[in-house]
């Protein structure tokens, strides 16, 4: 029995050891800098900047922010700094929710007390309440302890073992490029391609939803109540806008072509046309706030500006940097009637024949 307490004993403590050695040795590697920037070699980061984003914020001297989903992933960072001053970085993750990016920037605002901007882009989605998770979301929370679950995987295992520096395990060296999708040669071949976005009886479809769309008058009013947007909003935007009334907002209006508006369900846009006014209006409450949109841009008409039925070129980002440096495209209670308005007029208007005409030459 005494043998057996000894025995016991010495293998809990090697496997105690061996454990503590697993974890310096992740210490010290942290491919995404979750603890550190970089012993060994120089930063590099991942481009699932939900993993990332942490490792930016504790350890990069940022005092700027942008953050979105996939239309503002490609807003250039170098440029905002080049036209708004300050210190600006990109942490977009990829289709991010309200929700996501209330617990990044919850997180961001804790960590930092210098932070002067956030540039924030909303999207269709504010009429849709997201589940309340986040991959990650570990990362953020107030128990620094458990950063390491972010490595406990086959992969990060991996490449431990051979402290590898390959970008599958500790990402590319371009913190200006990392959220960019626009030098992918998919998104280039789809800029402006209307005629290659649909396949096979894809392209049928689309003809038939277009023949839909030519014939109907659109009027974007819902008469059902918005409340469960309200507080969604309130709690995940509106709350870190009021306790943090030093840090300028900057709110981007999605700048979706006018063909997206006009083959959508016409209930869902008319929700959100509600929800964007409610926005606008309840925003007045907070000096720290600027809206902008595109809406009534003619940018919006020209399908060759779009790689897909929402996601427009880069172009764009760099124009909404310029309006926020010019402060022209502001939208506010005094013009969102008139900016909605506009807009469902410009979907009336849009012309889809040529659309179609696309379409039927690859039938």
């Amino acid at each position: 029995m005494q043998n057996y307490k000894k025995f016991s004993i010495l293998v809990l403590g090697y496997t105690f050891l061996l454990l503590g050695l697993f974890f310096v040795a992740f210490y010290l590697y942290d491919p995404i800098q979750i603890f550190h920037k970089p012993f060994f070699r120089e930063p590099t980061f991942s481009r699932e900047t939900r993993l990332q984003d942490k490792g930016i914020i504790d350890h990069y001297d940022f005092d700027s922010y942008i953050i979105g989903d996939s239309l503002t992933q490609n807003t250039p960072a170098g440029y905002a700094q080049y036209r708004l001053g300050d210190k600006w970085v990109n942490i977009t993750p990829v289709g991010a929710s309200f929700y996501e990016k209330f617990v990044i920037l919850d997180y961001l605002f804790r960590k930092k007390h210098d932070v002067k901007n956030i540039i924030y882009g909303l999207n269709v989605s504010m009429v849709d309440k997201s589940v309340e998770q986040i991959h990650f979301g570990f990362l953020y929370d107030k128990n620094p302890l458990n950063d390491i679950r972010a490595y406990i995987n086959r992969k990060y295992i991996n490449c431990l073992l051979s402290f590898s520096k390959k970008p599958k395990c500790v990402g590319q060296a371009d913190l200006e490029n990392l959220t960019h999708w626009m030098d992918d040669p998919h998104t280039l071949y789809n800029l402006g391609n209307y005629g290659g976005w649909f396949q096979g009886e894809g392209i049928k479809k689309e003809i038939e939803r277009l023949k839909v769309a030519q014939k109907k008058i659109y009027h974007f009013v819902s008469t059902k109540n918005i409340d469960d947007v309200k507080e969604y909003i309130q709690k995940y935007v509106f709350s870190l806008v009021a306790q943090n009334p030093k840090v300028h907002f900057y709110f981007l209006i999605p700048v979706y072509p006018t063909y997206f508006y006009k083959v959508s369900n016409e209930e869902y846009i008319a929700r959100y046309f509600k929800s964007l006014r409610w926005f606008v209006q309840e925003s007045t409450k907070y000096p720290n706030v600027k809206i902008y949109g595109f809406g009534n841009d003619n940018y919006t008409d020209d399908i060759k500006n779009y790689k897909d039925h929402v996601h427009h070129s880069m172009d764009m980002n760099v124009k909404q940097i310029d309006a926020i440096a010019e402060g022209s495209h502001i939208v506010n209670n005094e013009n969102i009637d008139i900016y909605l308005k506009n807009l469902q007029d410009r979907v009336q208007k849009y012309n889809v024949k040529p659309l179609i005409d696309i379409l039927e030459k690859r039938l």
